[in-house]
C-alpha cells in the first residue's frame, strides 16, 4: 500500500500498489494514480478528460481549416495575368455583361459592313455574311461564361458559409468546456 494525498481536496489515501484509478473517499472525485521514478502522485480524470476534449476539439478544428484550404482552392478562377482569386457574383455578372456587350458591338459592325458589300456587290457581300455570327457566338459565350462563374460563385458562398458554421460550433464547444 502506498500513502498519496489526493489533487482535489488533499485528503491521505491509501492506495494499493497495483492501483491505476481510484475514487477520494472524502470528495468523492476520481482520479488517476500517476507513479514516477521520483514521485507518486493523484490526478483528477476529469481534468484530463477537458484536456482530452479540448486537444480533439483543437483537432478538429484544425482539420477543418485545412480542409476548408482545399475546398476554397477548387473555387479559384485564373485571371488574365494568370493570378487566382475567387469567383463573385458581381464580377461574374460583369465579365458576362461585357463579353455579350462587345458581340452586340462586333455584331452591329459586322451587318453594317455585310450590308454595305452587298449594296455595292462587291464581291465580299456573301462572305461578310457570316461576321455577324461571331458576334452571335460571343454573345451566347459570354451568357454561358457568366452563368458559369455565378454558379461557381453562388457554391462558393454556400461552402463558405458552411464552413463557417461548422467553425463557429467547434469554437462554441471549446469555450464551453
Amino acid at each position: 500500500l502506498e500513502s498519496i494525498a489526493c489533487n482535489n481536496c488533499g485528503a491521505p489515501l491509501v492506495v494499493p500498489d497495483n492501483a491505476n484509478f481510484m475514487t477520494c473517499a472524502h470528495c468523492d472525485t476520481q482520479l488517476a494514480v500517476k507513479r514516477t521514478a521520483d514521485a507518486r502522485f493523484t490526478e483528477a480524470i476529469d481534468d484530463l478528460r477537458e484536456r482530452v476534449e479540448h486537444l480533439t476539439l483543437q483537432n478538429d478544428l484544425e482539420a477543418l481549416d485545412r480542409e476548408w484550404a482545399i475546398e476554397k482552392e477548387s473555387f479559384m478562377v485564373s485571371g488574365k495575368d494568370g493570378s487566382r482569386r475567387l469567383p463573385t457574383k458581381v464580377g461574374s455578372v460583369t465579365g458576362g455583361v461585357v463579353i455579350a456587350v462587345f458581340g452586340l458591338i462586333w455584331s452591329a459592325g459586322a451587318m453594317a459592313i455585310a450590308t454595305t458589300a452587298t449594296r455595292f456587290n462587291d464581291g465580299i457581300g456573301s462572305v461578310a455574311t457570316c461576321f455577324p455570327l461571331f458576334g452571335l457566338l460571343l454573345i451566347l459565350l459570354g451568357i454561358a461564361t457568366s452563368v458559369s462563374a455565378y454558379h461557381k460563385a453562388d457554391n462558393y458562398s454556400a461552402a463558405h458559409r458552411r464552413y463557417k458554421r461548422r467553425r463557429r460550433e467547434i469554437l462554441k464547444k471549446m469555450h464551453r468546456g
